[in-house]
C-alpha cells in the first residue's frame, strides 16, 4: 500500500505517517494472533474477536494521526514479549533485547507512555509478592526497563520528565525491593503481613521519590496529569482540565459502554475469565498463608 503511493504521489511526509501507522496496525494483528494460546484454532478465534470488537480495540481507522496510533502496536508486541519471558523456563538475551528495542518504541512517540508501563510494572510485582514470578525473572525485566528509559532520555534530547515519572520511580523502588529481599524473609510476621509491607514500601517510596526528584530537577511538566485526575473526583479546575475533559476520552464512561460491550459477549467474556482468575489466585494464596514458619517460607520462595 506504501509503495504504491510513493511511485504516484511521492513522498508526503503527512501522508507518509498515516500510512506507516496503518501499516503497523496491521502489523498489531499478527501480534494478537500470537497472543492466543499457541495453536491455529485459538489464534484464529483471537482474530475473529478482534475484528467483532474492532471499533473498541483501535481508533487508527478514525484518527490515525494520533500519536498512540504509532504506539499502540508496540505496547502490543511489548506485552507479547513480556508474556514469552514469563512462561519461558529459560530466558534468551535476543527476547530481552526485543523487550527494549519495543520499550523504546513504545515511549518515544506518546508521553503517556510512561503511564500504561507504571501500570504493567506494578501488575508484575504484585504477581512477584504472592509469589507467582522468580525473582530473577522480575530483576531482569526490572533491568530492561531501565535500560529503555535511559535509551528514551537520550534519544529525547534529556527529557528530564521521563527521570521524574512515577515510572522511573517505580522502578528504583521495585529493584531496592528485590534488593533487600534477604531481610524481608527475615521479618518474623505473617505472610499476608510480609505481602502489605512490601506493597506499601513499594507505594509511599514511589511517591515520595517521585516528589523528591521533581523538586531536585524543578520539573512540574507533568502536573496537568496529577491535575486532571483531582478534577475527576474533586470540584478542582483550571484551563488544562477543562480542555482535556471537553473530549469523550478523558471523561467518565459513557453509559452506553457497557451496554455495547456486552452486544458483543466482550464484557462476558472478561468477567467469567476475571472470575477464574481470583477463585485461583485466592485457593493460592490461602494454602500459602497457612504456612505461616519462616522456615517454609524462605522454602517457598
Amino acid at each position: 500500500m506504501t509503495k504504491i503511493f510513493y511511485n504516484t504521489r511521492g513522498y508526503d511526509l503527512m501522508c507518509f505517517k498515516v500510512f506507516l501507522r496503518i501499516d503497523l496496525n496491521f502489523c498489531y494483528l499478527s501480534y494478537v494472533f500470537f497472543f492466543s494460546s499457541g495453536s491455529r484454532l485459538g489464534g484464529l478465534v483471537t482474530v475473529l474477536c478482534f475484528f467483532f470488537n474492532h471499533g473498541e480495540c483501535t481508533r487508527v481507522m478514525w484518527t490515525p494521526p494520533l500519536r498512540e496510533s504509532f504506539s499502540y502496536p508496540f505496547l502490543v508486541l511489548q506485552m507479547l514479549l513480556v508474556t514469552h519471558i514469563l512462561r519461558a523456563t529459560k530466558l534468551y538475551k535476543g527476547s530481552l533485547i526485543a523487550l527494549c528495542i519495543s520499550n523504546v518504541f513504545f515511549m518515544l512517540p506518546w508521553q503517556f507512555a510512561q503511564f500504561v508501563l507504571l501500570t504493567q510494572i506494578a501488575s508484575l510485582f504484585a504477581v512477584y509478592v504472592v509469589g507467582y514470578i522468580d525473582i530473577c525473572k522480575l530483576r531482569k525485566i526490572i533491568y530492561i526497563h531501565m535500560i529503555s528509559l535511559a535509551l528514551c532520555f537520550v534519544l529525547m534530547f534529556g527529557n528530564s520528565m521521563l527521570l521524574t515519572s512515577y515510572y522511573a520511580s517505580s522502578l528504583v523502588i521495585i529493584w531496592g525491593i528485590l534488593a533487600m529481599k534477604p531481610h524481608f524473609l527475615k521479618i518474623n510476621v505473617s505472610e499476608l503481613s510480609l505481602w502489605v509491607i512490601q506493597g506499601c514500601f513499594w507505594l509511599f517510596g514511589t511517591v515520595i521519590l517521585k516528589y523528591l526528584t521533581s523538586k531536585i530537577f524543578g520539573i512540574a511538566d507533568d502536573a496537568h496529569i496529577g491535575n486532571l485526575l483531582t478534577s475527576k473526583f474533586f470540584s478542582y479546575k483550571d484551563f488544562d482540565t477543562l480542555l482535556y475533559t471537553c473530549a469523550a476520552e478523558f471523561d467518565f464512561m459513557e453509559k452506553e459502554t457497557p451496554l455495547r460491550y456486552t452486544k458483543t459477549l466482550l464484557l462476558p467474556v472478561v468477567l467469567v475469565v476475571f472470575i477464574a482468575i481470583v477463585r485461583k489466585v485466592i485457593s493460592d494464596m490461602w494454602g500459602v498463608l497457612a504456612k505461616q514458619q519462616t522456615h517454609v517460607r524462605c522454602n517457598y520462595f
